[in-house]
């Protein structure tokens, strides 16, 4: 009879146990999870970096043998502090590997690993209130590599989400194509949202408009399922790199004062130190139905390089769905090239369900 143990282990494993947990992904994605691991680490969030292993003793060995691990980060658990913003419910796996061949252990023991570790990271979540958790990888391939990847996704309950095109450009380099001859109704004024102590005025009002932008949506709209405006919103103030400077409102030109605003534009800022120079992040952009059409696309793409620009930024990134072929044109014609490419997974913890409903 075989034996399937798991538990936490600190931080101080992680030297030991990374290389044998990233050795069968990509080069560039390795580097991202360490980059991610040390960034959480140098923030100050340690005790946020969660590892769950998983140990194997067969009835005719003496000793147990560490075969697979789940790194994940996420929030500490949360306290409520008057006057700050919520805490974030969101989680991110980095990695789930086996630490050995896969091919020689039973599939008994293949299936049970897996359980046993869903079973612990998911409770281990679900006591510090996380409902959202990611998996971003390297996009699926013929690879056994990936094919390993796609089996964990699906063991520890994931659903593929989408394939990210991960674009970017210089602004010393950057020449906008031209736009079609448009009337100024549908020229855009970009109108900076307001802030106090933090948190987002006409937060309710912010949220109902991006809400009007996702209808018909060709990025990520198997997000809709899992996240509502409002717990996007909160993940953006989360990171790193949030500049509450950089979410504007978008209205219509002229007389934009007696009008409602027809989209949203949320950028966030990354420090020269990160990257050699200061870099804008385009992180949502979108326009209520209504108000699509003509040329928008390239009028919108030139108030972001120019908003960018006016925020200090040399250098402009963003992820667009593969599949959304209509923004990747716009994005093409203003010369930006892809960098990397990820599939997103995602999953909903039924945090209720786990701890026992009230």
């Amino acid at each position: 009879m075989s034996t399937i143990q798991t538990r936490r282990m600190t931080l101080d494993s992680l030297p030991g146990l990374l290389p044998k947990l990233l050795q069968n992904i990509s080069i560039a994605r390795g580097q991202i999870v360490v980059d991610q691991l040390r960034h959480w680490i140098d923030d100050g969030n340690a005790e946020g970096i969660l590892i769950i292993l998983a140990s194997y003793r067969d009835q005719d060995e003496s000793e147990e043998r560490d075969i697979a691990a789940a790194v994940v980060i996420a929030p500490a658990i949360p306290q409520a502090v008057k006057g700050a913003a919520p805490a974030n419910d969101a989680a991110t796996l980095l990695h789930a590997a086996w630490l050995v061949e896969r091919d020689r252990l039973p599939d008994s023991v293949r299936r049970d690993t897996a359980i046993a570790i869903q079973t612990r990271l998911d409770l281990t979540l679900a006591k510090r209130g996380i409902r959202f958790l990611q998996w971003a990888s390297d996009v699926d391939d013929l690879s056994e590599a990936a094919e390993q990847t796609e089996s964990w996704r699906d063991a520890l309950g994931f659903e593929w989400a989408a394939d990210l095109d991960y674009l970017t450009v210089d602004f010393d380099t950057i020449s906008p194509p031209p736009t079609s001859a448009s009337s100024p109704n549908t020229k855009l004024a970009f109108q900076q949202t307001e802030w106090d102590g933090g948190l987002l005025v006409n937060e309710d009002h912010f949220a109902s408009l991006v809400e009007r932008t996702y209808v018909d949506t060709l990025d990520c709209p198997i997000l809709l399922h899992y996240r509502s405006a409002k717990q996007t919103l909160l993940g953006y103030q989360q990171s790193a790199a949030f500049a509450p400077e950089a979410w504007f409102r978008l209205y219509p030109a002229k007389d934009h004062a007696k009008k409602d605003p027809v989209g949203v534009l949320i950028l966030a800022l990354h420090p020269a130190e990160q990257a050699g120079v200061n870099v804008a992040e385009l992180v949502y952009m979108g326009i209520v139905p209504e108000a699509r059409g003509g040329s928008l696309g390239r009028l919108l793409m030139n108030g972001v390089i120019e908003t960018a620009k006016q925020l200090g930024a040399r250098r402009l990134i963003l992820a667009v769905d593969s599949q959304n072929v209509y923004a990747r044109r716009v994005y093409d014609a203003f010369g930006m090239r892809c960098m990397l490419k990820e599939t997103v997974a995602v999953k909903k913890l039924e945090v209720a369900d786990m701890l026992g409903a009230p």
